[in-house]
């Protein structure tokens, strides 16, 4: 069975309705196939083929995949996630990530051989990220002051194509 509807365009539906996504709908879970954001001003056009639904992780009910699941919680005090900024990127393209809150002075960082390129924004609050390969990845995006306070947020890289 398949299904063929109009969504408005903002930033949260274009990620929520990305290529093989899955969501529940009218009691069914759909996986998005072909996603069409050009073809008309501000508007999504998704094609959608019926796909299973997981009785353990999905939740029915409130229409939610992986609603079930519960992530566990990091108790570690002196790592944060007080870094604004997306944590789906797309390769090529300059992202800025931003401290939010008032940490004082320190150092940003990205895990071991990440091809990334960064630039620090005048304040240090800040930097611009530019994932510099064509392939698909992730990453985390770090900042540390003398304190000891880490602030990570990890980061997916999406395939270009």
């Amino acid at each position: 069975m398949s299904l063929n509807i109009l969504i408005p365009r903002n930033e949260y539906t274009l990620y929520a309705f990305d290529r093989y996504k899955e969501f529940l709908f009218g009691g069914r879970c759909w996986r998005v196939e072909a996603p069409d954001d050009i073809s008309m001003t501000n508007i999504i056009e998704i094609a959608a083929e019926e796909y299973f639904k997981n009785k353990d992780t999905d939740d029915i009910e409130n229409e939610m995949i992986d609603g079930l699941v519960i992530e566990p919680y990091d108790a570690d005090p002196r790592v944060l996630s007080h870094i604004a900024g997306e944590g789906f990127i797309k390769p090529l393209i300059d992202w800025t990530y931003r401290l939010d809150g008032n940490f004082g002075t320190g150092e940003w960082s990205v895990s071991a051989n990440a091809p990334v390129n960064m630039t620090i924004i005048e304040d240090g609050n800040g930097v611009v990220i530019n994932w510099f390969k064509t392939s698909h990845g992730q990453f985390d995006l770090m900042w540390t002051n003398n304190d000891d306070i880490t602030l990570k947020k990890t980061i997916v890289v999406e395939s270009l194509w």
